[in-house]
């Protein structure tokens, strides 16, 4: 009895971008279909048909994906998979890819990017511009304009120089590795020794007591009325002013007391409640003070 194949483990795996049917995109979009045939497990020809033509929309590709599956469906025949790939390279794909890839990598520059991230776009296109084998020289030369011009200088500075692509490669990666974690390095430390900067401090608003001024018996409107029926301010009777009363005592003069401007914010609950009890107590005598007027009238 035969042995059975065992069943297929599918992988999760990221879907393909949808193809657009642009020919920068095109190699990227069959090396993801690629995988996904894989980790999917498809192998008939069918099978890869149907799953490409799924994932052409938008662009050029779309109608001509449209076109191919109704002519599928219609003559009940999906093609074989070479025959559907020829199709497609006919189609989209770059009739001049080494060309296209030489002028890139001519024009490609390091600009801020790690150098790993740099040799990964430079690796591609010299392969797809068919210089990846005994090309040394020739890349060498390109890596001296594309690379920043002070990583090269310090690949000058460190002997021996390297004389392969492979040895221009690994210099670049580790001097430039180097340099980026000294960045880092000295970063943090100038964070640590420069002062924290504060925000503007906002202004404060004190707030704003209205400042009266209090001299001598009796409020202001009792004062007036003493003045017009030409009272003394002192006993309240007529015939003299305060200043010759005769029932003048001795008693030293109130001194005169404003009030000042001050910041309630900053005091203590203690300052607030003897200030409180302060002002109750001067209240009450300007009140004993105005009933005793009051009565002197009467």
């Amino acid at each position: 009895m035969a042995d059975t194949p065992p069943a297929h483990v599918q992988i999760r795996i990221a879907a393909p971008d949808p193809f657009d049917g642009s020919k920068a995109s095109l190699t990227p979009f069959l090396r993801t279909l690629a995988l996904s045939f894989v980790a999917y497990g498809l192998r008939t020809d069918e099978q890869k048909i149907v799953f490409t033509l799924s994932y052409m929309k938008g662009g050029l590709a779309g109608p001509w994906a449209d076109a191919y599956t109704d002519r599928a469906l219609h003559s009940d025949d999906w093609g074989t998979w070479e025959e559907f790939m020829t199709s497609l390279h006919s189609t989209f794909g770059d009739h001049d890819e080494e060309k296209t890839a030489q002028h890139r990598l001519d024009a490609l520059r390091q600009g801020r990017k790690p150098a790993e991230e740099f040799f990964l776009e430079f690796d591609q296109l010299a392969q797809r511009a068919k210089y990846s084998v005994n090309h040394d020289s020739y890349l060498i030369s390109l890596l001296e304009k594309a690379l920043h011009p002070g990583l090269v200088d310090r690949i000058y500075a460190v002997e021996p120089l390297p004389v392969t692509y492979l040895g221009w490669k690994r210099k670049a990666i580790a001097l430039d590795q180097l340099w980026r974690r000294r960045e880092e390095r000295k970063r943090v430390v100038r964070e640590f020794w420069t002062p924290e900067k504060k925000g503007p401090e906002r202004p404060v608003t004190k707030p704003q007591i209205e400042a009266r001024t209090f001299g001598g018996r009796g409020q202001p409107m009792e004062v007036d009325r003493a003045k017009a029926a030409g009272l003394c301010f002192q006993c309240g009777k007529q015939g003299h002013i305060r200043r010759n009363c005769p029932e003048k005592t001795t008693e030293a003069p109130r001194p005169m007391v404003r009030a000042r401007e001050l910041n309630v914010k900053e005091w203590t609950g203690e300052e607030k409640m003897r200030i409180f009890e302060a002002l109750m107590k001067e209240r009450e005598a300007q009140n004993d003070e105005g009933q005793d007027f009051c009565r002197d009238q009467e």
